[in-house]
């Protein structure tokens, strides 16, 4: 019996706990890896890490009323491309995009924490100016997960020029960011505008 005991000890302090042991610290790390992937320190932009993702309004019904192509390559502000938005009006008169993290996320899954983020800067025009826009970073709600804050920019009449806008988030809680950016337009007429280098800084 002695002898028996012996061998399961020897077996629990030798093989079995070093095995168990090795498991939660695998699992701490894994842990500790996925919360560091998740955040961000600025400054940075948004491609590659928020995606364009959530439309809403007469955009839910597809291309058919938006386009948007991130692709665009005349008369750009940043670099070679940036993004064209036509918007085609339809029964509910408004559209919008949300820049989701991750791509399609409505608050089922944790977004990103941003870390040492003021602002937020990007650059706008209109195809032939007066396009008035209403931009906004995070106010994401209703699902498990949402976005620590909300901040609204006032409404802009673009131009026909590229023009740089703000969105203040200094004091601003960051923590948890699904929503990074959005756009909304309500109108009865179409229009076209271009957006360029939506950054943290």
């Amino acid at each position: 019996m002695e002898t028996r005991s012996f061998r399961a000890t020897w077996m629990f302090i030798f093989i079995v706990a070093p095995i168990i042991g090795a498991a939660v610290l695998f699992g701490l790390f894994r842990g500790a890896s996925v919360l560091a992937s998740q955040s961000i320190k600025a400054p940075f932009c948004l491609n590659g890490f928020f995606y364009p993702s959530g439309w809403m309004g007469d955009a839910e019904k597809g291309t058919q009323h938006l386009q948007l192509d991130d692709q665009w390559k005349e008369n750009c502000h940043s670099g070679a491309s940036c993004l064209r938005i036509v918007y085609q009006p339809a029964a509910k008169g408004w559209a919008g995009v949300y820049w989701q993290s991750p791509d399609g996320n409505w608050g089922d899954q944790p977004g990103r924490k941003i870390e040492g983020a003021t602002k937020l800067v990007f650059w706008a025009r209109g195809q032939n100016g007066g396009e008035l826009i209403q931009f906004k970073s995070g106010g994401m709600r209703g699902k498990k997960y949402e976005d620590s804050y909300e901040k609204i920019h006032e409404p802009v009449a673009l131009t026909t020029d590229w023009r740089e806008f703000e969105i203040p988030l200094k004091g601003m809680d960051t923590t948890s960011v699904i929503g990074a950016f959005s756009w909304t337009v309500k109108t009865n007429v179409p229009l076209t505008f271009y957006l360029d280098g939506i950054c943290f800084q």
